[in-house]
């Protein structure tokens, strides 16, 4: 499975969701590590990635270079009515020199194109982490 990044503080957490508090939509927040166990906590739920996780979730690599285990996941997925909506990516924002890549500008696993979306009507050219350094700056300073 793809890498895992490390535990938010519930601070953080409750600062993020503060983004969806006039929306009219629902936010699940959840312990598991993983893509595939957070679908099966949460079956028949559209989830929202950017292009690096999604990359992540279909590269063999994470998978011991097995497509094969690859695709089951993916068939999983699918057999829990999961739907990921992937939202486009620029490459290094961070260096002001990124070309920004879409969902639509990558080679999909057969198993995966019934399951992925391009997420259109977005676009944000900074990285998470980026966001979470800028956060963690303002909130020093303040």
């Amino acid at each position: 499975p793809p890498p895992l990044q490390g535990a938010l503080s519930p601070d953080t957490v409750c600062s993020r969701l503060q983004q969806f508090r006039h929306q009219n939509s629902s936010v699940w927040l959840t312990a598991e590590p993983l893509f595939l166990g957070k679908a099966r906590l949460l079956p028949n739920t559209t989830f929202v990635v950017g292009l690096d996780t999604a990359t992540r979730l279909l590269d063999a690599k994470y998978y011991n270079n097995d497509e094969a285990r690859r695709d089951v996941m993916l068939d999983e997925l699918h057999a829990l009515g999961v739907a990921v909506l992937v939202a486009g990516r620029v490459a290094n924002p961070s260096e002001g020199e990124g070309q920004f890549t879409t969902l639509d500008e990558v080679a999909l696993p057969r198993r995966a194109q019934h399951l992925f979306s391009p997420l259109t009507g977005f676009r944000l050219d900074v990285s998470s982490s980026q966001l979470r350094r800028q956060h963690q700056h303002s909130s020093h300073v303040q």
